[in-house]
């Protein structure tokens, strides 16, 4: 008959912290390194203006009727665009035409 393998020899087999098994990683410094530089579009986005692809971007919540939600978001499905979009290019046609000048 065979003799069947140690479990103290099995488990060292697979041991995933055997020096020879495991790979090596270098830590990455997250504070001192340079940011990789991003793809530049040549145009903006379907629905995008200019303003909003320079512009960095932060949430923003506000409260809307059910109603203009809904339309805004019809609007947006439409037109194939996000619906942040929509608002967005909302409120900058509204600020361009109402700002005191």
């Amino acid at each position: 008959m065979s003799k069947k393998p140690d479990l103290k020899q099995l488990m060292d087999q697979r041991n995933p912290l055997r020096p020879e098994t495991r790979q090596i990683v270098k830590p990455v410094d997250l504070y001192n390194s340079s940011p990789q530089p991003e793809q530049a579009h040549t145009e903006p986005p379907k629905g995008q203006s200019k303003s909003m692809q320079a512009e960095t971007k932060k949430r923003y919540g506000t409260y809307l009727s059910l109603d203009l939600i809904k339309a805004v978001q019809r609007y947006a499905f439409d037109n194939d665009i996000p619906d942040y979009q929509v608002v967005q290019q909302a409120l900058e046609e509204y600020l361009k035409k109402h700002s005191k000048q």
